[in-house]
């Protein structure tokens, strides 16, 4: 019953870890697009939302896959704060370098946006 209850909890975190990148696909966006050039830190706008959205599954598949493969969800109570704080950095740093991979190696800039590239800092953000 107790390792039942475990699967339950640790798929809950898993919805709610792809729930946050999927805010954060979406923040990203916001800043990249709105914040920055406002502040002159970027040089124009990117294109409209509904041209990157095809991205969003790829990104949920690449950072889904990567939690549950640095072992994210099972039981960590004697870990660290410091050592969950760096299992979520390699994820996010793995996940940034596999979805530009991605992106380069099946072009997906220039299906997504014709002869453009997708903004490198939208990216990073």
């Amino acid at each position: 019953m107790l390792k039942e209850r475990a699967r339950i909890v640790a798929v809950g975190l898993l919805v709610v870890d792809l729930a946050l990148v999927v805010i954060a696909f979406f923040l990203s966006f916001w800043i990249r697009n709105d914040i920055l050039p406002g502040l002159g830190l970027s040089p124009s706008d990117l294109y409209p939302l509904k041209l990157y959205l095809p991205l969003l599954p790829i990104v949920l598949l690449i950072w889904g896959s990567l939690s549950l493969s640095f072992h994210l969800y099972h039981s960590q109570r004697t870990a660290s704060i410091l050592v969950e704080i760096w299992d979520i950095v390699r994820v996010s740093i793995a996940g940034t370098l596999i979805l530009t991979l991605f992106i380069f190696l099946f072009q997906l800039d220039k299906r997504l946006l014709g002869d453009d590239q997708i903004s490198r800092l939208w990216i990073l953000l």
